[in-house]
This record gives structure tokens, sequence and C-alpha cells, in this order.
């Protein structure tokens, strides 16, 4: 579990079986993020861009909130995906 003010990916890479992120903000520039099982994003705007992956061989949950209970709540407000990869 991750929780953070934003994120920023740039060619970094996270790797995991049960990823869950809460942020407001999830750049990925170039990066990867990748779970095996399942992926649950919690953010108010994705960007993915610039040949950044993002991936689930799961479940694959997008929404503004990741709950204590791995629930996803709401809905993202503004999702880019340039130039990249979300499976």
């Amino acid at each position: 579990r991750v929780r953070s003010p934003s994120i920023d990916l740039e060619r970094g890479r996270v790797y995991g079986d049960h990823i869950h992120v809460n942020t407001p903000d999830l750049k990925n520039q170039g990066g990867v993020l990748a779970a095996r099982k399942d992926l649950k994003l919690g953010v108010e705007t994705l960007e993915n861009r610039e040949g950044g992956w993002i991936a689930s061989a799961g479940d694959l949950a997008l929404g503004q909130a990741v709950l204590p209970e791995g629930q996803v709540s709401g809905k993202a407000q503004r999702v880019e995906n340039v130039g990249a990869t979300l499976e």
C-alpha cells in the first residue's frame, strides 16, 4: 500500500502481487507500475505517458480512493493515457 500527496514514476519501476495506491496525483512517464494479482488505484488525476506501463495480470480497479478494506470507491476526475499502456 502506498499513500502519498503525489507520485511521479518518471522511468521508475514498482512491481508486486497486490498493489494499492492512494494519491491525488499519479504521474507515470516511461515508468512501470505492475501487479501480478491486483492493482487498485485511488487517484484524482492519472497521467500515463511516454511509454509508461500500468498493468495487472489479475484485477485492475481505478477510482478516487482505495478504502482500508481494499475496495475502490468514487471516480477519478481525469485519466490521460497518451503513448502509454493501461491494461
